[in-house]
């Protein structure tokens, strides 16, 4: 869950409600306030909140008179500067007791019915004592930086945000080697992954030290084989062998018999890959299960681990990659190198029925 900064109503109650002790700190926001009702606990009271749906009580809602812009045009991109400054100041003032969220509310003598009945979900503060899981909520980047995903990977090590993993998808194909080494080299355990890291960059890295490449007027989006590790179909075929034998022994120590005895039986075919839906039955099925297992298997234990697969996952849009690079984090005795090797060397490879085609990277 990530706070919404671009939300333009805000939601108060209790003592923050017009006539309360506390509505000083939001009495200042323009607009006019209405009087209606939001669900809750039935033990809530006050400014006592808890999670629940049991009972009606009184609430406030406030839609900021001064955010009223097209959305997109010029006018709307300073709103959206000024929006964030105005919750980041709206959540000092609440303190840290408080947390913001979002909730639903109604107007005053309507039904508390889901899409029906005038209902807005807008931004509201609750306990944090009473509702303990907002204290994981991430944080939304600030407008001037959302981009600069440098900066904001830099921002959560020190522990000042918290952001949501997907931030970091351009982390490391939008930076060079010593970049992602001034990025990694603090964090524990980090030098299996970057010894990874560094043979990638070698084998991937364009001239100018970035892993993204451009051909006459095209950018790739993401990094692509070079064509000087291209591999033949020979070559291509034997790491394709040797993976699926890894896997199918896998699957016999496991006690999944039929399933090492179904990857067996397959036949190998040099030839572009179906353009079809994958059966999930037969040895199709089993490799797209097994492949799921391996992505499920990897342990990952702080946030950071998390933002950082992402990263991984963002240089080719393929695990094949990031499993290649977060290998110490998979506890299974797997060979991600193959993989890798074919993938490098600009092939893949997929099953249908009882056929394996390998085929060049489209």
């Amino acid at each position: 869950m990530t706070r919404n900064n671009l939300c333009n109503s805000i939601i108060v109650y209790g003592s923050w409600a017009p006539g309360g002790v506390n509505h000083h700190l939001v009495n200042g926001l323009p607009g006019e306030w209405r009087k209606g009702q939001i669900l809750t606990n039935s033990g809530s009271s006050g400014d006592n909140l808890f999670p629940g749906e049991h009972k009606s009580i009184e609430a406030w809602i406030l839609k900021f008179s001064d955010y009223n812009a097209e959305m997109f045009s010029p006018e709307w991109e300073k709103q959206q500067l000024s929006l964030f400054e105005r919750w980041e100041e709206l959540d000092r003032k609440m303190g840290a007791k408080m947390s913001r969220s979002q909730t639903s509310w109604w107007p005053e003598l309507d039904e508390t019915v889901r899409g029906q009945h005038g209902q807005q979900v807008v931004n509201i503060y609750l306990p944090m004592k009473n509702y303990p899981y907002l204290k994981d909520v991430l944080d939304s980047p600030h407008p001037s930086d959302e981009n600069d995903v440098g900066k904001l990977w830099k921002q959560q090590l020190r522990g000042d945000k918290k952001y949501d993993s997907s931030v970091y998808i351009g982390l490391i194909k939008d930076a060079t080697l010593e970049e992602c080494i001034a990025y990694f080299v603090q964090l524990p355990k980090i030098t299996p992954f970057l010894q990874r890291l560094m043979r990638f960059y070698t084998d991937m890295a364009s001239d100018s030290g970035y892993l993204l490449r451009q051909d006459g007027d095209a950018f790739h989006l993401y990094a692509l084989p070079k064509t000087e590790h291209q591999i033949t179909a020979t070559e291509a075929e034997k790491l394709v062998k040797k993976d699926i034998e890894q896997k199918t022994v896998i699957l016999e120590r496991k006690g999944d018999k039929f399933e090492g005895k179904l990857l067996r039986s397959v036949n190998y075919k040099v030839e572009k890959i179906p353009n079809e839906e994958q059966d999930f039955e037969g040895a199709s099925g089993v490799l797209i299960e097994f492949n799921e297992w391996i992505e499920d298997s990897i342990e990952l234990n702080h946030h950071w681990e998390y933002c950082l697969s992402e990263a991984c996952y963002g240089i080719g849009a393929n695990y094949v990659i990031s499993q290649y690079l977060m290998a110490h984090l998979y506890p299974i005795n797997f060979d991600f190198n193959l993989p890798y090797q074919l993938w490098k060397g600009g092939w893949e490879y997929g099953i249908y029925e009882k056929t394996c085609f390998i085929s060049k990277l489209q």
